[in-house]
């Protein structure tokens, strides 16, 4: 009976719902904190957001989502670093960039784990095909940051989100490999690594952002305290809230994205990151005032586009071909079944 009630209906589209808010939610409270505030301690805010990941991993292991596995250090310590990467160069690119810019940039990891995939196996599992819309998606990508006045102002901060994109494609990739060698799915890795990934992120933390010791604590408890320092920031209300908020949504999306994939497919899922995309590039002009010109809009439908169509061409490049029987007229209907290792 408990189970009929979380896979029913309403139950499922309730996931959807928090899932999207979330994931949503999470890029706008960090802009927020980052722009409105400001808080530009880039480092101390995504160690707060990694381990609100570790929790939200840790209550969907209890759930029962996933089986946690055990792993020697020395094998989890290249993933954590490029774990590090990842989120600091990604905290950093939104800290710099507008939401719209930094929502943009993401869509060309897609191309670079393929471009990635394809240099270490000397081919392109997907093909012509699969080249011709990976590179359509680049050039969405492309028309969409170039027609945008705040990237072309900000060069600088296109090219962290750049080297942001490459962060990703080569943590995706390596991921991969690892989940392969060390027989994991990405699951297990992220909570078995991000433990070590918090440790050098609270180590890197004070050397990259300015905490200013025991003076700047003082100063966080005078009338007067000066906003330079992390200590020294002035913690009202409005920037603890935004904050820990940041950091709950963090958790709820590790938790929806769980439940999402639990009680629907992977092509959901799917879908369900392109309508994301959509509303985070309209919250970012509704709530930001990000510009949408035309032809901005053309080059983010070509990039989606792009991505979707490869997603597509790869997925019936991967299906089993199955030669026709002979002796019988009837063949009875072929059923596939793709796992599909998503992570949060």
């Amino acid at each position: 009976m408990a189970d009929a009630i979380w896979s029913s209906t309403p139950a499922v589209v309730g996931y959807v719902l928090l899932n999207v808010f979330c994931s949503c939610g999470v890029v706008f409270a960090s802009k927020l904190v980052y722009l409105n505030l400001p808080f530009c301690f880039v480092a101390t805010l995504t160690l707060i957001n990694t381990i609100s990941t570790w929790i939200g991993m840790f209550l969907v292991e209890q759930l029962g989502f996933y089986t946690a596995a055990s792993f020697s250090p020395q094998s989890l310590l290249p993933l954590a670093l490029g774990f590090c990467g990842y989120v600091l160069l990604n905290s950093l690119s939104l800290s710099l960039n507008s939401v719209g810019v930094f929502q943009v940039l993401k869509i060309a990891a897609t191309p670079m784990v393929v471009a990635l995939e394809a240099a270490v196996s000397r081919r392109l599992s997907a093909g012509p095909k699969g080249a011709a819309a990976l590179a359509l998606a680049c050039g969405g990508v492309g028309v969409a940051t170039g027609f945008d006045a705040s990237a072309r102002a900000n060069l600088g901060g296109v090219a962290v989100g750049l080297a942001a994109v490459a962060a990703t494609g080569l943590y995706q990739f390596w991921s991969a490999r690892k989940q392969h060698e060390l027989q994991a799915n990405s699951s297990q890795l992220l909570f078995a690594y991000t433990p070590q990934a918090i440790l050098i992120i609270a180590i890197a933390a004070p050397l990259v952002d300015s905490y200013g010791g025991w003076a700047g604590f003082r100063e966080a408890l005078s009338a007067h305290p000066l906003p330079d320092t992390v200590l020294g920031y002035g913690y009202g209300i409005r920037t603890t809230s935004a904050i820990l908020l940041a950091a709950l949504l963090g958790v709820l999306v590790s938790l929806s994205t769980f439940l999402v994939l639990a009680t629907t497919s992977p092509a959901t899922y799917s879908l369900l990151g392109h309508a994301k995309t959509v509303l985070i590039l309209a919250g970012g002009c509704w709530l930001f005032g990000d510009s949408m010109s035309w032809q901005r809009g053309a080059g983010v439908a070509a990039a989606m586009a792009g991505v979707a169509a490869y997603a597509f061409i790869a997925s019936q490049a991967s299906k089993p071909v199955v030669a026709p029987r002979r002796a019988s007229r009837e063949t009875a209907p072929l059923i596939t079944s793709h796992p599909v290792d998503t992570e949060p």
